[in-house]
């Protein structure tokens, strides 16, 4: 009696599945993509990620550029906005790899400064403007990137 659950079960749950997947294959190919766009408009912020180098963005839209920071060894980065009155920086955010409540009286430790570094953009205003991104290792450039952003 325990197979024959345990068979009808499995042959519900395949047929769930292949009606499911009969459903998104009706989806065209430009439905898919306007929903994709949708959903990409709707995001409070873009991430920047090379070598993806053009972005759309919309008014008050944050755009992050993530990194690996790690001061003490040289590892850092730094930015140019070519107009400033189209995106706007907003802050640097780190993400600590080694966790320490600093504010407790935590000290942390040489070599312990590795992070999640985040440069955030805001869109001010309709326009195009470029950002340029440096990776750096003891002050020289390993990584460079030149992205078009445009605010609709």
């Amino acid at each position: 009696m325990k197979n024959y659950s345990l068979f009808f079960l499995l042959a519900l749950l395949l047929l769930s599945c292949k009606s499911n997947q009969n459903a998104s294959d009706s989806t065209s190919g430009e439905e898919k993509a306007e929903t994709n766009k949708k959903q990409a408009t709707d995001m409070k912020f873009v991430n920047l990620q090379p070598p993806r180098t053009d972005y759309k963005v919309k008014e008050g839209q944050e755009l992050r550029y993530s990194f690996t920071e790690h001061a003490s060894v040289g590892n850092t980065g730094e930015f140019e906005i070519v107009d400033p009155s189209i995106i706007e920086f907003k802050e640097k955010a780190l993400d600590y790899k080694l966790k320490i409540d600093e504010s407790a009286g935590g000290i942390r430790p040489a070599g312990g400064d590795e992070a999640k570094a985040s440069f955030i953009f805001v869109a001010k205003k309709k326009g195009e403007t470029k950002l340029k991104i440096k990776e750096l290792f003891r002050g020289e450039v390993m990584e460079e990137w030149v992205m078009k952003v445009v605010v609709e």
